[in-house]
């Protein structure tokens, strides 16, 4: 039995495929590049200028390959060719080629490619994009026509259809239109072709009866020339609109527009016609607003319209213009403004009077799909000038080119500009434009812009291009004359789609345009070896230069400035002979000229013209200790340059006479120092050189080359006894200046504690040299007398730590020696070699016992250690041994742990005060408690065990803690106050279990939580799990009722 398919699941079915297979949402090829089609039948010219039914009609003049629009709103643009094949005469000759499709700019045509298929005919096939894809292949016949259409899905995969004919296809001439069509009455429409189409030429109706939205598509049936189709009954006021188109391909049903050759379509209008009789439609067919960016989506089966507007438009009040079925009115009104931040409805009753549809309208904001790259600034479009004294051409933005004052100039150029733009789906970049003006800051600003078109340059992928094809320099500065300007500048773009930014500026700089100088002087003229700067005489045109001695003339650089936008001949930096005066020619900004003649001389052979002895004039050191001397040297032409003069010796020297330096005989080399301005500065470590102590004098000696020794004196020249003398240093035997107790000044520890003890000395010549100086020894003393530590008989041998400025510091552990609690005094001992010792006191200096005293430390004795033995009867497991508690998934603390009880000490006079309480005290399985308690505790407390779910239980009597260690044992009815202990069966004692709300009885107030935990099911660590096997149960039912009935409660003092 066949079922007939409801008449709503039939429109929806036709809806989905045609929203499925005509909705455009790819983007496009760039349209000038256009699509061409080189391979062996053109000898793969490309673009193909030499086929014009191969090439693109954007890129080659009457090229054939066109970019057709899609027939209906939704459908697919394509790109269209129709190649004949013959032997002679034809576009293409029969037989197999090899072709691809290629799209690019004139200079890079093969930029993106489509190819790697072999063409079946009157099939739509898809192709592959890649640089590195296999040609295509197609067979031809001679005498056929080849109808050619390429989806343009953007630089992707894509589809094509090659579909064959044996006639020239025709054109669809005319298409006829019923005059009347009553309701529910079918309609013929006749089709008159141009000639007697082929055999393979199929001619199909396509119709709508909601403005495209959904439609359905019928056959002609032809006799010769013309042909008749059938359009089915429609509803009272339907209006219907139909296309006809012709194909090779029999029964379709989508990829309208791929599979088309020729069509008619009334020029874009489409035929159409209204039934007759009062409409039930209650259609929406016309959605629009003046901000929209694309047309709205209009769906009759789900009565809604969805309409996109500029990006960034306020949605608050837009007025939409409605077109709605004939006949049929809409609430709202057309034109009336609503708050479409938020989906509305309208209400369409139709012509009939009754019939209504409620319409849902969504408006959404747009995303744009071209404009210019911004990325904060980053990518703005931006302009190369150069102008009047720049040494590079400038390249800025917009935002960086406006406000400035480019000052006095007498040429500005603006050389290029650069634009990043951007372009997604169906968005595309047409032009770049950078536009300015130029205007008197007197005068009346221009109305309109120059204009320069700059042209694209590349694709950078992602759908972003560089535009930057400037042409040729703009010379802003022809024409003007003398005064102040403005610049303006302006930078867009022109596009086909959602436009973002398009627009960048204006932006505006000043200027001024300068009468030309007449100036043509030398400013400065210099050569890397001259000795001074070069004498230039205007009046007499003439530069005069020395430089050093030894130089050769005959190839020499300058680098010489001019007047402002003169310039001079020779160039600066031109390489010349000046052994004899040299002739430049300087030419000014207004072109008169001045020459001057450039006289080099070689200066005089160099001698040291000034020596002295620069620091110190005196000093005192002791044996071995460090005393450097510093002189300085001048001679021209030599130490006036960076780093070390060439041929300059230095030295040192020193006698126990206080005569003239040219007689001594002890001299040390001095090492250079550094520049000191045209100085160059040397010293020598005099007191490295002197062993023994005594009085000396000392000056300088230097020498240039094998010249005559100089000597110098303190201060200013060359030494002569009297103005410039020597220096004097006093030299005395080594002795310890300086000894303290640094820190710390007191301490507290408990026996053998670390504590280290820090002292620092100072000899002259010993520690104040890096590392520790030689021949010092160093101890840290202690005694139980405040006395003179030159009394003291125990010292300990200190260690060196590290310097401390010109002092050594040396440190020792007095702890490690101080075992018994007491007080102790300490103070440090130095001594260098054999010498006497030395006693630091905290923290000054050498040990007096009033300002710089002993420090104090205080040992006392460590803290005390409780032991315990107890077993809690919960818990107890035989042998004098414990279970762990469990929780609830294994034992509750680790390895050997029975449980936590809190250990708590009593004042043996009042029970009711608790001096200390130990809690989460560890008990292990073996019955083991160890607490470690204060040694201030030295009195007798009450011990009391108090566990979570056991009776609080107390020692007999109080225990002393005067000694160290403290041992109890819970092991017998003796040792617990009132003998409350319980024998276990094996008999060990145990501490009574069962106490779980702690009240110090075990009672009914103990049951009851209990049986709630067993009724319920409780797991874990709790109180009420007594026996402490992780569940609450009869196992800890038992252990309450036994001790209940007997009584079981706390015995306290």
């Amino acid at each position: 039995m066949r079922t007939k398919l409801p008449l709503v699941f039939t429109a929806l079915l036709l809806l989905v495929l045609f929203l499925g297979n005509n909705k455009n949402t790819t983007a496009q090829i760039y349209a000038p590049e256009g699509l061409n089609m080189p391979g062996a039948w053109n000898g793969w010219t490309n673009p193909p200028t030499n086929n014009l039914a191969l090439a693109s009609y954007t890129q080659v003049s009457g090229g054939r390959v066109t970019k057709i629009l899609p027939a209906i709103p939704g459908g697919q643009t394509r790109w269209q060719t129709i190649i004949s094949a013959a032997a002679s005469g034809g576009d293409v000759t029969g037989g197999t080629h090899q072709w691809v499709f290629t799209s690019g700019s004139t200079g890079t045509p093969w930029s993106n490619k489509w190819a790697a298929v072999t063409v079946s005919l009157n099939t739509l096939q898809n192709y592959t994009y890649s640089g590195a894809a296999a040609n295509s292949s197609i067979t031809l016949t001679n005498g056929k026509w080849y109808s050619m259409n390429w989806k343009d899905s953007g630089y992707t995969g894509t589809q094509a259809i090659f579909m064959e004919t044996s006639a020239q296809p025709v054109d669809l001439a005319s298409l006829s239109v019923p005059s009347s069509v009553a309701a529910n009455q079918a309609a013929t429409i006749t089709l008159t072709t141009s000639n007697t189409p082929a055999a393979e030429e199929l001619f199909y109706l396509l119709y709508s009866t909601n403005n495209w939205v959904t439609s359905a598509i019928t056959s002609f049936t032809m006799t010769g020339s013309s042909g008749t189709a059938t359009i089915p009954g429609q509803s009272p006021g339907a209006v219907v609109k139909y296309y006809a188109f012709s194909s090779t391909v029999s029964s379709i049903t989508n990829n309208y527009d791929l599979y088309t050759i020729k069509l008619n379509s009334n020029g874009g209008n489409y035929f159409s016609y209204t039934v007759s009789g009062l409409s039930t439609q209650a259609e929406i067919l016309g959605f629009t607003m003046a901000e929209q960016v694309a047309p709205a989506v209009i769906n009759p089966l789900t009565a809604t319209v969805t309409l996109e507007v500029l990006p960034n438009t306020p949605l608050t009040a837009l007025i939409p213009t409605i077109t709605v079925s004939a006949g049929a009115s809409i609430n709202p009104a057309s034109g009336v403004a609503r708050d479409f931040t938020s989906p509305v409805t309208y209400t369409v009753t139709a012509e009939d009077g009754t019939t209504t549809k409620v319409w849902t309208v969504t408006v959404t904001n747009a995303v744009p799909n071209y404009g210019l790259q911004n990325n904060d600034g980053v990518n703005l479009p931006t302009m190369t000038y150069w102008y009047t004294g720049q040494g590079a051409d400038i390249t800025q933005k917009g935002s960086e080119f406006t406000g400035q004052n480019l000052g006095a100039l007498s040429s500005l150029i603006i050389k290029g500009s650069s634009f990043k733009t951007y372009k997604t789906g169906t968005g595309d970049v047409t032009g770049a434009q950078f536009k300015y003006k130029v205007w008197s800051t007197t005068g009346t600003e221009p109305v309109d812009y120059t204009l320069r078109n700059v042209n694209w340059t590349s694709n950078d992928g992602d759908g972003n291009q560089t535009w930057a094809g400037f042409g040729a320099q703009i010379a802003i500065t022809d024409g003007l004359v003398a005064g102040n300007y403005n610049l303006k500048i302006f930078f867009t773009i022109t596009g086909t789609g959602i436009a973002g930014q398009t627009e960048d500026g204006p932006f505006t700089a000043t200027f001024e345009v300068q009468e030309l100088s007449t100036e043509a002087e030398i400013l400065t003229f210099e050569l890397a070896e001259q000795t001074g700067p070069a004498t230039i005489n205007s009046g007499a045109a003439t530069v005069n230069i020395e430089v050093a001695y030894g130089t050769v003339l005959t190839a020499l650089t300058p680098t010489i400035t001019v007047s402002a936008n003169a310039t001079i001949s020779p160039d600066s930096g031109i390489t010349l002979d000046f052994t004899g005066p040299v002739t430049y020619t300087v030419t000014s900004e207004s072109l008169s000229e001045k020459v001057w003649t450039v006289t080099v001389t070689v200066a005089p052979p160099p001698s040291i013209n000034w020596a002295n002895l620069q620091w110190p004039q005196s000093g005192s050191i002791v044996v071995n200790g460090s005393y450097n001397v510093y002189g300085q040297v001048y001679a021209n032409g030599i130490t006036n340059g960076a780093g070390q003069g060439a041929g300059i010796q230095a030295w040192i020297g020193y006698s126990t006479d206080n005569t003239n330096p040219d007689s001594w005989t002890n001299w040390i080399p001095a090492s250079f120092q550094g520049d000191a301005g045209n100085n160059d500065e040397y010293f020598a470590d005099l007191g490295a050189a002197i062993s023994t102590a005594g009085t000396y004098y000392y000056a300088t000696r230097f020498q240039l080359d094998a010249q005559a020794f100089v000597y110098g004196g303190f201060q200013g020249g060359f030494w002569d006894g009297i103005n410039n003398v020597s220096g004097q240093l006093t030299i005395s035997g080594p002795s310890i200046a300086f000894a303290n107790l640094q820190w710390p000044a007191d301490g507290t520890i408990t026996p053998n504690q670390e504590f280290n003890v820090y002292a620092q000395v100072y000899a002259d010549g010993y520690t104040n040299q890096p590392g520790q100086g030689t021949d010092i020894q160093a101890w840290i003393g202690y005694s139980t007398d405040n006395t003179n530590p030159d009394s003291w008989t125990n010292w300990i041998a200190a260690t060196y730590l590290s310097d401390a400025g010109n002092n050594d510091e040396y440190f020792a552990n007095l702890g490690a020696v101080t075992g018994t609690p007491g007080t102790y005094y300490y103070a440090s001992r130095f001594q260098l070699g054999t010498g006497a010792f030395v006693y630091g006191g905290f923290s000054g200096g050498f040990w007096d016992g009033i300002t710089n005293i002993s420090g104090v430390l205080t040992v006392n004795a460590g803290d005390k250690t409780l032991n315990l033995n107890v077993l809690l009867e919960g818990l107890y497991d035989g042998n004098g041994l414990m279970r762990q508690a469990n929780g609830e998934t294994g034992p509750q603390y680790g390895p050997g742990i029975a449980d936590h009880i809190t250990v708590q000490l009593h004042n043996d006079a009042d029970y009711g005060i608790i001096e200390q309480s130990y809690p989460d005290v560890e008990l292990g399985t073996d019955g083991i408690a160890t607490v470690t308690v204060s040694s201030l505790l030295s009195g007798s407390y009450y011990l009391s065990i108090v566990h979570r779910n056991s009776i609080e239980t107390t020692s007999a009597l109080p225990v002393s803690f005067a000694a160290q260690s403290i041992t109890y044992n819970f092991d017998n009815p003796a040792s617990a106050f009132g003998n409350n202990l319980v024998q276990m069966i094996d008999g060990w004692y145990a501490i009574f279990g069962g106490d779980v709300n702690q009240d110090g009885f075990v009672d009914t107030g103990d049951v009851t939580p209990l049986d709630n935990d067993q009724f319920n099911f409780t797991m874990g660590y709790v109180p009420t799990d007594v026996n402490g096997d992780g569940s609450v149960d009869t196992g800890d039912i038992t252990i309450v009722d036994n001790n209940q009935f007997n009584f079981v409660g706390a015995a306290l003092p």
